[in-house]
């Protein structure tokens, strides 16, 4: 008789999570979301942060390594380490979210050095994990697949960084605001007859129609 399979909680978990996420997280105001999930992100990071801590001291500063005769674990030290560092990185970027929240979300910290190190540390921790089991009483010894992740990681840095030079960043000052709320509550004209459109510069509406021959570009309307 085949032996009764328990339901898979975990899995069932995990669906339930993220179903739910998705169903209510849209319905959230900015910037509530933001402020949730920077609090469960500094929160658990924290946690997980001084869990690790002890023993990332003694990897780091005292040099501790695995002193398996059989080789078994011997990157163990690398995991720790890179454990610690993912959870300081969402510390810090956890810290940050909740702090940029306070300050009103200002857009320059947005893509900012400050902003980039949290995941500086991320990409660094997952390296590090990545490698541990790699670690033999040779050395690392990499396999084919290392090879294809490191050219892709080398392609995707120079699409990344070719994005980032070509794309014309214009800051968005308080005074371009205020013009772009005012502009965007005016109402549109209808395309002239006979006519030429002039922009205004203030008025209800975005445009003047004209007898035609005028200049475009200010109000009053300055004809020839």
């Amino acid at each position: 008789m085949a032996q009764e399979q328990k339901p898979n909680y975990l899995l069932m978990a995990s669906l339930s999570l993220v179903a739910a996420y998705w169903i209510f997280a849209p319905f959230v105001t900015n910037p509530y979301l933001s402020i949730a999930c920077a609090l469960m992100l500094l929160v658990s990071a924290t946690l997980a942060m001084l869990e690790y801590a002890p023993e990332t001291y003694l990897v780091v500063v005292k040099r501790w390594r695995s002193s398996d005769p059989e080789g078994r674990g011997r990157g163990s030290h690398l995991a720790i380490y890179g454990v610690f560092l993912i959870s300081f990185g969402s510390v810090f970027s956890g810290a940050y979210g909740l702090l940029w929240a306070a300050a009103g979300q200002p857009p320059d910290w947005i893509g900012s050095a400050s902003a980039n190190f949290g995941r500086a540390c991320h990409a660094v921790g997952f390296a590090l994990m990545q490698a541990s089991p790699n670690l033999t009483a040779k050395g690392l010894q990499f396999d084919k697949g290392w090879l294809s992740i490191a050219i892709g990681a080398v392609i995707l840095i120079l699409i990344g960084f070719y994005i980032g030079v070509s794309v014309n960043v214009v800051e968005m000052t308080e005074s371009m605001r205020t013009w772009k709320s005012y502009s965007d509550s005016r109402l549109g004209c209808p395309p002239p007859e006979g006519g030429g459109v002039q922009y205004a510069v203030s008025g209800e509406t975005r445009c003047l129609v004209t007898g035609g021959g005028e200049k475009r570009g200010g109000s009053p309307v300055v004809a020839e």
